[in-house]
Order: structure tokens, then sequence, then C-alpha cells
């Protein structure tokens, strides 16, 4: 069975830089086997089950100087991500118009439904288990969302990640 990490914070904006051989190389340190790495935003997949998410936390904190949350998925469970319909009855315009945020654990449910309730007429929140989806109707930068007013009921941010990304990693990697 193989797991993918999500990391968070690399390779985006200017700082935490790395190499995706230099990110390898410290999940191999974690104790990981078969890593490989998909883009250059953090996602890595290996053979499970491999380590835990603390586990891969504390290494590349040693490894690199810097917290690097990391969220881990099975195959199964990404599989089950991108084919899941969070919106039935709405169809985005274009996939970049929706993304998923991985979450540590499920969201309580009246933190969920205060997140689910945070949604517009243009931006649209759904919770399922340990995933947050966004379809952002007008596109990331022109959001209408109140990040900071949604942060107070989930203080986990996650790492989002658009759908294309998570259906080609899934392709690439189907559940054994």
């Amino acid at each position: 069975m193989k797991r993918v990490a999500f990391l968070r914070g690399l390779n985006v904006g200017t700082g935490h830089r790395l190499t995706m051989e230099r990110l390898r190389e410290l999940f191999v340190e974690a104790g990981c086997t078969g890593v490989t790495s998909f883009q250059a935003a953090g996602n890595v997949i290996f053979d499970g089950p491999g380590p835990g998410e603390a586990a891969i936390e504390a290494v590349l904190r040693d490894g690199l100087g810097y917290a690097v949350p990391t969220y881990v998925r099975t195959t199964e469970e990404l599989a089950a991500v991108a084919s899941s319909p969070p919106f039935p009855g709405l169809a985005p315009v274009r996939p970049s118009s929706l993304h998923v945020t991985f979450l540590k654990d499920p969201v309580p449910p009246e933190a969920r439904r205060a997140i689910e309730a945070a949604s517009n007429d243009v931006d649209v929140l759904r919770v399922v288990g340990r995933e947050l989806y966004w379809f952002a109707g007008v596109g990331v930068l022109e959001t209408t969302l109140d990040w900071k007013a949604i942060a107070r009921h989930q203080p986990d941010l996650g790492t989002t990640r658009n759908i294309t990304t998570v259906r080609k990693l899934a392709a690439k990697h189907p559940p054994a």
C-alpha cells in the first residue's frame, strides 16, 4: 500500500525552497521506502505503512530547520477524495475552481457547520471527514471568503491542492 504526504508551505512564495531530491532524501531518513515526489509543491509518495505524520515532521524540522506540517493519506483515501463529488448539483466552470484542503483530523460537527455557513453565492465550502472542499467561484485571488473567521473554527490550516493535482496523483498512484 502506498501513502501520499502533502506538505504545507514548501516551494511557495519566496521562502522555504528545497529541491525534490533533498525532500526525498529526508523521507528516506524518516524511514520511508519507495519514495517519489510529484510536482515541486510538496507531494511525496512512499510505500506504506511507513512512519506517521509526527515522525516525518520531526525529520523535516531537524533537516530543514523549520516546521513543515505534513498530512498523510493512503492511496485509497486519495482515490476517494479525487472521485468524490463534494458539491452535488454544482458543476465547476473549470477544474481550477475546485480545491481540497487536507487536515490532520476530522472537523467536529459544530466547527463543520460554522465553516460551511461561511459559504456564499460565490465561494462554497464543504467539509467531509479530514478534507475541506472549496469551490472558488471567481478564482482564488478574488475570493470573498473571510479565511481569518474560518480559522477561528478550524485552527489546523491544513494544506491545499487544486483538484486537478489531486486527480493526477490519484491516477498515477491508484490503490493496490
